[in-house]
């Protein structure tokens, strides 16, 4: 009764609380306020003000 309740909360509770909730608030936070913001603010501003000119 020790070796069983102690096994079965700690392996499924500690790996899914942890590998879903900090790969996904890590991955797409990081990788969409970087890429969207740094390509769409050099490709758009640099191109019109040149042909212009």
């Amino acid at each position: 009764m020790h070796s069983t309740t102690a096994q079965q909360h700690n392996s499924t509770t500690a790996q899914q609380h942890n590998s879903t909730t900090a790969q996904q608030h890590n991955s797409t936070t990081a990788q969409q306020h970087n890429s969207t913001t740094a390509q769409q603010h050099n490709s758009t501003t640099a191109q019109p003000c040149q042909l212009f000119t």
